[in-house]
């Protein structure tokens, strides 16, 4: 059986991270969505145009581990890891429910995750900051509750940014829109 597990990695690391752990033969999970990053170019009146993977989970990556004893102490002496999620320091780690990795890894499939949603959405979008809301049936935590933390770049992105209660603590989370149920 394969149990899946948190990880907490140093700030801009998790495709470094995501990259040694597939290279020590874990399975990982990266949830990512692909922006578009347009910059001036000092000194000219031209513009540099890149794409950019910007990470769903800030900080975290999702890691498959079949003998926990022994597997976790490789896990947290990779370089960039700070270490797998648990309540507490020394207690056992936090598993992620079946439930919960398969609804991820199917929004990666039906390609929700990995591309840029260029549709702009603040014309349709009533939400406030701090507005209660329930994640839609397409989120891969349906019927759980969030709260809108900031809908400053949702134009640009088409996500707005929010609070969710998960891996023990209050995580910050960029939640596509279109992803966002019944506000409350």
């Amino acid at each position: 059986m394969t149990d899946w597990y948190a990880v907490q990695t140093c700030a801009r690391s998790e495709r470094d991270v995501h990259e040694a752990l597939k290279r020590q033969g874990f399975m990982t999970f990266y949830p990512f969505r692909r922006v578009r990053d347009r910059r001036k170019i000092p000194g000219r009146e031209q513009y540099r145009v890149e794409w950019k993977d910007v990470p769903y989970f800030t900080g975290y990556i999702f890691v498959a581990i079949r003998n926990a004893q022994e597997a976790i102490a490789d896990v947290n002496d990779t370089y960039g890891v700070i270490g797998v999620v648990a309540p507490a320091k020394g207690k056992d780690p936090i598993k992620i429910p079946e439930k919960v990795m398969n609804a991820l890894m199917s929004l990666g499939d039906n390609g929700l995750m990995g591309k840029e949603d260029m549709t702009r959405w603040s014309r349709r979008f009533f939400g406030k900051t701090g507005q209660t809301f329930t994640f839609g049936p397409g989120s891969p935590f349906a019927g759980l509750l969030g709260t809108i933390a900031s809908i400053e770049d949702m134009d640009k992105t088409g996500a707005v940014t929010a609070w969710l209660d998960l891996f023990g603590g209050r995580r910050e989370v960029k939640v596509p829109v279109k992803m966002v149920g019944e506000l409350c």
